[in-house]
């Protein structure tokens, strides 16, 4: 039995007026924020026990490795709500956020999960080679980190909004870093701004979750031209339930 949808609103209706659309977009905002922030709360606590002084500590890559992998299904679940936000009549931002959660959780961490392990391994190299001196290194270390966390967001918009084996995800990821440069550019940067707020400002992390809704719409925007190429020319549309809300 198919659930009926709600009729669509009538001219005139106040969620049809621009005070309507701007008191249901901040409803969304909020709403998701606080989803955020408790679905990522184990992660923002783990960051707290982080060693700047130690470098090398394998502790730190410990803690890297396994805060990213909880952050990567609340990730999923507010680019599947800001998804809802752009496309659904009546959005319904809490159903659409734990709905998104619960249907991706496992398809995201197939993938998300071993690239956060090699994260933290590169996280403990770059420790290393930042005690030893070795600057040429720890660039290129720094760089290949940056390159796997491409892949793996990338890896983990697709697994979000299309059904597909681990094996066509990880391939796909890899192929739109270059394919569609503009993604990754607007990728890149919303990194490099995200590290910024998160390191060199006052009470950064929390700056960074008060923002993650507002994040999530930017990556979900983003990456909507790599979804559409990757639903038609490598999905059959009428099977991918992923983008059926």
């Amino acid at each position: 039995m198919t659930e009926e949808k709600p009729p669509p609103p009538l001219p005139g209706d106040f969620s049809e007026s621009p005070f309507g659309k701007l008191i249901n977009l901040l409803s969304w905002v909020l709403i998701t924020t606080v989803l955020l922030f408790v679905t990522a709360l184990p992660s923002i606590a783990l960051f707290f026990f982080l060693h700047p002084d130690e470098p090398a500590a394998l502790t730190n890559a410990l803690v890297v490795a396994l805060s990213l992998t909880l952050l990567g299904p609340a990730l999923s679940a507010g680019m599947y709500s800001a998804r809802a936000q752009a496309t659904d009549e009546s959005p319904a931002p809490f159903k659409a956020f734990w709905r998104g959660y619960r249907m991706n959780f496992f398809d995201v961490l197939r993938l998300w999960f071993p690239a956060c392990v090699l994260i933290g391994l590169l996280t403990f190299a770059i420790g290393v080679a930042g005690v030893s001196g070795l600057q040429l290194g720890n660039i290129g270390l720094l760089a290949l980190t940056a390159a796997v966390l491409v892949w793996a967001l990338h890896s983990l918009t697709l697994s979000t909004f299309i059904s597909m084996s681990p094996g066509g995800i990880a391939r796909l990821g890899l192929l739109y870093i270059g394919r569609i440069w503009k993604v990754t550019l607007g990728l890149i940067a919303a990194m490099i701004i995200v590290a910024f707020i998160a390191a060199a400002l006052p009470g950064g992390i929390f700056l960074v979750a008060v923002l993650s809704a507002l994040i999530c719409a930017f990556l979900y925007h983003n990456a909507k031209p790599m979804i559409a190429d990757a639903t038609q020319y490598y999905t059959v549309q009428s099977a991918a339930p992923h983008d059926t809300l």
